[in-house]
C-alpha cells in the first residue's frame, strides 16, 4: 500500500507551548508567504485546541495544492496531499515543495514517507506533543542521505529509493534559472504551475500576473488578490477582493467573479468542481 508524502523544514522557533507566541509566529509565516507571492487570498489559517491532551495545532492550508504546513517545536511540518512515490515522477510536486522553501527563505528540507515522521516510534517521545522537538526527530534518523534530484528521478534508479532524504532541489533551481532567462522582463515567483501552463510572476511594473510558460502571454484576468489551486488539477480560483472566479486547467474562465466557495469531488474517473452555495457541478475534468 502506498504511503503518504511528508516533509520537515527546520525552523528557529521553540516557544510552541506559549499560545500567544505560537499564534504570532504562525501569522509571521503566513505573512512571509503572502509577501513573497504578492497575494493574500487563498490561504486558510487553522488553530485547534486539544484541551484533553493540552496540545494545540497551528496550521496553514496552502493555495498551491501541496497540502498544509504545521508549526511545530523547532520545525515546520509539511503534510502533503500526495503519495510518496508521486514525488519521483511529477516535477510539479517537487517544484511546489521548492516554492514553499524559497518563499520561507529556507535551504534545508527533509523529504520522506509518513513512517519517517508522524508514524514513526519515538519511544517515550510523542510526535503530537508540544515538547517534541526537531532534535528529537533528528536523533532517530541519523544519518540522512543527501540526494541530488537529477539522479533519483531516473526511472532506472527506482530500486534505490530511500524513505527519507535531504533535498537539494537541483532540477528545480535549474528550472527557475531557465524561466528567468526565458522571461527576463518578469520576476519569477513560482516554478510550479497554476493549471496546465501558468507560473506566478511580477511584470515590469510590479503587478502580479499568471504567465503562460508555453506562449509567454499573460492570462487576461486583471488584478489578482489571491489564488487557490486545490482542485486536483481541474483548475484554479482567482480572487479579486472577496469575489472569486473559477478557471479551467487550460486557463478558460468558467464562472463570473462572485462571493462564493467551491469544492471538488470524484465521480467515477471525473473531477467535478462544485458550487458550495447551489450544490451543483460547474465544471468536470476527465482524468483518463
Amino acid at each position: 500500500m502506498a504511503t503518504y508524502l511528508n516533509g520537515i523544514i527546520p525552523h528557529d522557533f521553540t516557544a510552541i507551548e506559549n499560545k500567544e507566541k505560537a499564534t504570532a509566529e504562525l501569522n509571521n509565516i503566513l505573512k512571509q508567504l503572502q509577501d513573497y507571492w504578492h497575494f493574500t487570498k487563498g490561504f486558510n489559517t487553522i488553530i485547534i485546541d486539544y484541551e484533553e491532551y493540552s496540545q494545540t495545532t497551528y496550521r496553514i492550508d496552502l493555495p498551491n495544492d501541496l497540502g498544509w504546513l504545521e508549526l511545530k517545536n523547532g520545525f515546520i511540518f509539511l503534510d502533503i496531499s500526495y503519495k510518496y512515490f508521486q514525488y519521483f515522477f511529477w516535477e510539479g510536486l517537487r517544484c511546489m515543495v521548492y516554492d514553499i522553501a524559497i518563499a520561507l527563505g529556507k535551504d534545508v528540507v527533509y523529504i520522506g514517507d509518513e513512517y519517517s515522521f508522524e508514524e514513526c516510534d519515538y519511544g517515550e517521545k510523542d510526535w503530537d506533543s508540544n515538547d517534541f522537538t526537531f532534535n528529537d526527530w533528528l536523533s532517530h534518523k541519523q544519518p540522512i542521505p543527501i540526494y541530488d534530484d537529477n539522479a533519483i528521478f531516473e526511472f532506472n534508479n527506482l530500486p534505490k529509493w530511500k524513505n527519507l532524504f535531504q533535498e537539494t532541489f537541483t532540477a528545480c533551481k535549474i528550472r527557475k534559472q531557465k524561466l528567468e532567462e526565458q522571461f527576463p522582463n518578469y520576476t519569477i515567483l513560482t516554478t510550479s504551475k497554476y493549471g496546465k501552463y501558468f507560473i506566478l510572476a511580477l511584470d515590469k511594473n510590479g503587478e502580479l500576473v499568471l504567465l503562460n510558460e508555453s506562449t509567454g502571454k499573460e492570462l487576461r484576468c486583471g488584478k489578482i488578490d489571491g489564488l487557490d489551486n486545490r482542485f486536483n488539477t481541474a483548475g484554479f480560483l482567482i480572487y479579486k477582493g472577496n469575489r472569486c472566479a473559477f478557471y479551467a486547467y487550460e486557463g478558460k474562465k468558467i464562472t463570473d467573479y462572485r462571493v462564493r466557495e467551491y469544492d471538488w469531488k470524484w465521480v467515477n474517473d471525473v473531477v467535478v468542481v462544485i458550487d458550495c452555495k447551489t450544490k451543483t457541478g460547474i465544471y468536470r475534468k476527465h482524468l483518463k
